[in-house]
């Protein structure tokens, strides 16, 4: 098998985050989808690339119909990956913060990680637990 088919068709994972919620994790990154089956719904990020049959599978299979909109959490490739194709499909708008602008457009890279700050993960001052969901 190809790597690139077996990325797009093999890393998936769908479950209920609450009503009207479900998510999609897309090789390690999530994305939602907003709203009940058949009716209104919006879809919160667009997840990896390569994963844009996998998620345009799973609206038409839930809601039938594309979607109000996308809302884009942050820039961030892992973030916004399939979403050319997405919005070529679907021609829908999409949202994100005003700030976010200049890094969804390219026309500024979004600065370094700051280790001052401190939630960075170095092996010894974090403590891992097992859990289901990211």
């Amino acid at each position: 098998m190809e790597h690139r088919s077996m990325i797009a068709s093999g890393f998936t994972d769908m479950w209920e985050v609450a009503p009207q919620v479900v998510g999609l994790r897309t090789l390690f990154v999530n994305l939602a989808y907003v709203g009940l089956p058949s009716k209104e719904w919006i879809l919160v990020d667009t997840g990896l690339g390569q994963f844009a049959s996998s998620i345009l599978n799973t609206a038409q299979e839930r809601f039938g119909k594309p979607p109000l909109s996308i809302v884009l959490t942050h820039g961030h490739f892992d973030h916004v990956g399939t979403l050319k194709e997405l919005v070529e499909k679907w021609d829908v708008p999409i949202y994100a913060h005003p700030l976010e602008l200049p890094y969804l457009t390219g026309k500024e890279d979004y600065p370094p990680a700051d280790p001052s700050v401190g939630g960075g993960a170095d092996g010894n001052s974090v403590t891992f637990i097992s859990a289901s969901r990211h």
